[in-house]
């Protein structure tokens, strides 16, 4: 006799329900693996973006120790193949280094002993220039100023006290601390960070590639010491290509600001020649600082503000065939980054780190995207960067 359960439709409901049960079983367990998924990538985000955090804060905090040595060690790197190459004529590479730093020290400390004495000058010119400027501007204002003084006026008069009454408004003039008095107070600081720069580029240069082998040994397997020698060795060369080209490119322009200053009888014409050249390593805002310099200096040394401009126009001019036709032609394409890269790296390491960081943002980036390009799965981030 025959159960309830074997009945044919029996048996067909009973497999309709375990079919059913089994789906949502297997709905429920890729729902589970989905989740599961997504709860990695967003710990994975949150993890990166705390990294990145921690990473700005910490760039931040140990700036006073990290600025001397990423120009120590991009020095180095600048001044390697030049000891190389002593190396290969017979001079040891510890004297060949110890020479390059006292060549170095020399001219640093003949320029300042030169130079000082009229950058202080100017220094204490430029309050002079700045009155002189607000002075001339005012007179190219509009017949509009008569109506500003006269709605002022009128307003300084409602303000004052009613009869029988004393103005009892207390004003308190607090005197910021002068230039000299600001340098003098981060004299310390600029000597320790000089003498780490000194140091290190000499102990660096003197290790050769010993230096480089230790690093090698950071890999685990032979394809990673690979990768770790093409990477370093790429930086040294991109980055020693165009220190060496923009250090010679910008020379030039020193040299021909310094012929120009010398032509329309500027005082001090070294002085600007060599300002133009550091603050061209700044890419933008270094010329619009020389521009405003020179703007004051023309105020200081010509009659009329419409002459005054001759010289930031002048160097405008040179600033232009610089960029546009001599340091392309100099870089060439492998080294030429997008525009608006430097200039947000220029932004983001001068707040970071002020004109110290202004000066290492375009070496620092091209060793990000060197080691990007050498980076298979990130070669494309690289690629965004180039021009």
């Amino acid at each position: 006799m025959n159960t309830p359960d074997d009945l044919p439709s029996n048996k067909a409901n009973k497999a309709l329900l375990e079919t059913s049960a089994g789906r949502k079983k297997n709905t429920g367990g890729q729902q589970s693996t989905a989740y599961l998924h997504l709860d990695q990538k967003q710990r994975s985000i949150s993890l990166t973006l705390l990294g990145l955090l921690a990473l700005g804060f910490m760039l931040s905090v140990c700036a006073p120790i990290l600025i001397p040595i990423f120009f120590a060690i991009y020095l180095n790197i600048l001044l390697s193949p030049l000891v190389m190459y002593l190396n290969r004529k017979g001079i040891s590479v510890v004297v060949s280094s110890g020479a390059l730093v006292s060549v170095l020290l020399v001219l640093l400390g003949g320029a300042v002993m030169q130079l000082g004495g009229p950058a202080e000058q100017w220094l204490n010119k430029a309050p002079k220039a700045l009155k002189t400027l607000e002075t001339r501007a005012a007179s190219l204002k509009s017949p509009l100023s008569g109506i500003n003084e006269l709605s002022k006026k009128v307003e300084d008069l409602a303000e004052l006290p009613e009869p029988g009454q004393q103005d009892k408004t207390v004003t308190l003039k607090v005197e910021k601390p002068g230039f000299l008095k600001q340098f003098a107070d981060s004299l310390p600081g600029i000597l320790a960070s000089f003498a780490i720069i000194v140091f290190l580029t000499f102990f660096l240069l003197s290790a050769g590639d010993s230096f480089l082998r230790k690093i090698m040994k950071l890999g685990k397997n032979y394809h990673q010491h690979k990768q770790i020698l093409t990477i370093t060795k790429t930086i040294q060369r991109d980055i020693s290509s165009y220190l060496t080209a923009i250090s010679l490119v910008n020379l030039a322009l020193g040299f021909c600001v310094f012929l120009v200053m010398w032509f329309l009888q500027v005082p001090n014409p070294l002085l600007w020649g060599v300002l133009a050249m550091v603050l061209n390593f700044i890419p933008y805002m270094g010329p619009l600082i020389m521009m405003g310099m020179l703007c004051l200096v023309g105020i200081l040394n010509y009659p009329t503000l419409a002459e005054a401009l001759y010289l930031p126009l002048a160097f405008a001019s040179l600033n232009i065939l610089e960029s546009q036709l001599l340091t392309p032609s100099v870089l060439g394409k492998q080294l030429s980054l997008s525009p608006a890269v430097v200039f947000l790296a220029v932004v983001f390491w001068g707040w970071l780190w002020g004109i110290p960081g202004a000066l290492l943002a375009v070496p620092i980036t091209v060793s990000i995207k060197v080691v990007l390009d050498n980076l298979p799965n990130l070669s494309q981030l690289g690629q965004l960067m180039v021009r």
